[in-house]
């Protein structure tokens, strides 16, 4: 409560307090102190029903925004502090008003609004997902009337542990796509707990739209990589919510949509040529980038592909082609599986690095020493190379051994796409 004195020590009024709400609690002490010894100095039997504040009294906060050790505050929240009398603009400035998390200051931009007497902050930088971040305003802050805040201020709010999916892939609206695409999205970053995304898909939007699509995945990353093409000529809807395990906080994403290529759309080809190879023997035996690789059941045999190899393109195929020095290299039934850990050619040994026990292809010889390793897996999995980035390449295994001839400069994988139609060009124009 704040008391006034009345000019000329005459009391007015009925004297009753008026409550104004304070931060500080020594400043609301001396302040009573102070009304209390007026009190009995004056021997006034009235209070006055008018009351201002006693001269050289800072400037008081009447609310912030978000509240004070508030949670799950969302990231594009505003952020301000109103205060119950105009300041000196000039005073509200970065050299005054202070955006940390932890200790550590961030970019803002601060404003001053007159008309709801508000300093408005706003960050140059993103909210990072279940941090503590710290508004603090210097004492040196300054009313309109001269008067200094005169003491430090500050409020905390921490973010929602969760994002909303967003910035899908394929694009959203997107036609004549791969049916062998992998889903993609924007997460949350990993700092702010244990992470799990629902992943719906259907060709119903409503379904989709109402949760009551079927569930294709529960993945810890931020993308899907699917266990079978998408139907042809087909219009997929599909969204994401992401679960914060920790924290029991949720985000569901809007619904996206993707067109598939239809069946007869043209196509072409790329070649790609390998990245590395290497083979590794029990024993502890190892060749790297040699002009040939042996797979066996005491071999590891590894091959590689270069991301930035492989073409931005919508794949609608992929074939790899090994020619075998071996003689009936059919008997030796040769399959291709996928890493799931990183590794280098020079640097790889016995049994290798971690693998899939699924089988991508299986090896054909359709002409004699050649070996072809064509499925549907080995062009999603190709394509999610590409586009998730996180997996590893490729184990050629047989049993017994077959010996492939993998000379430095070859083009052996065959990579087929969906031709983009050209744009209609005006009579009378010319392509560039």
């Amino acid at each position: 409560m704040i008391w006034s004195r009345p000019e000329g020590g005459r009391c007015r009024g009925s004297g009753r307090p008026v409550a104004r709400r304070t931060k500080q609690a020594l400043r609301f002490d001396l302040v009573a102190l102070f009304a209390a010894s007026w009190l009995a100095t004056a021997g006034c039997g009235h209070r006055s029903e008018q009351l201002t504040a006693p001269a050289g009294m800072p400037p008081q906060v009447e609310a912030v925004r978000p509240q004070a050790r508030s949670t799950g505050v969302s990231f594009d929240t505003d952020i301000w502090v109103q205060f119950a009398e105009p300041l000196d603009s000039l005073t509200v400035t970065t050299r005054n008003v202070f955006f940390k998390l932890d200790t550590r200051r961030l970019p803002i931009s601060v404003a001053w609004e007159a008309p709801t007497r508000r300093i408005r902050v706003t960050p140059q930088v993103a909210l990072g997902a279940r941090k503590t971040y710290t508004v603090e305003l210097s004492p040196d802050l300054t009313t309109a009337a001269g008067a200094k805040l005169g003491t430090l201020y500050f409020w905390q709010f921490t973010t929602v542990s969760v994002r909303r999916p967003a910035v899908p892939g394929p694009a959203a609206g997107a036609s004549g796509e791969s049916p062998f695409v992998s889903l993609r999205w924007n997460g949350t970053e990993a700092s702010a707990g244990v992470l799990e995304y629902e992943v719906l898909a259907s060709s119903d939007s409503a379904q989709v739209a109402l949760g009551n699509a079927p569930l294709v995945a529960r993945v810890a990353d931020p993308a899907y990589v699917p266990s079978e093409r998408w139907a042809q000529g087909a219009s997929l809807f599909w969204s994401v919510t992401a679960h914060n395990l920790d924290t029991g906080e949720s985000a569901a994403g809007p619904v996206w949509r993707f067109d598939t290529a239809p069946e007869g759309a043209p196509i072409d080809s790329v070649e790609v040529p390998l990245s590395e190879w290497a083979d590794a023997r029990a024993g502890g035996f190892r060749r790297c980038m040699f002009d040939n690789v042996v797979s066996s059941p005491i071999t590891t045999c590894a091959i590689g592909l270069s991301r930035s190899a492989l073409p931005p393109v919508k794949l609608a195929g992929a074939r790899l082609v090994l020619i075998a020095t071996s003689t009936n290299p059919a008997a030796g039934h040769p399959v291709i599986a996928s890493t799931t850990g990183p590794w280098t050619a020079c640097t790889i040994g016995y049994p290798g690095p971690p693998y899939s026990d699924a089988t991508l292809a299986p090896g054909i010889v359709l002409n004699p020493g050649e070996v072809t390793f064509a499925s549907d897996a080995l062009t999603i999995h190709i394509g999610a190379m590409r586009d998730v980035g996180s997996l590893y390449g490729y184990l050629l295994r047989s049993s017994p051994s077959i010996t492939y001839f993998v000379p430095a400069g070859i083009a052996p994988l065959k990579l087929y796409y969906y031709v983009e139609p050209r744009a209609k060009v005006p009579r009378g124009a010319s392509r560039p």
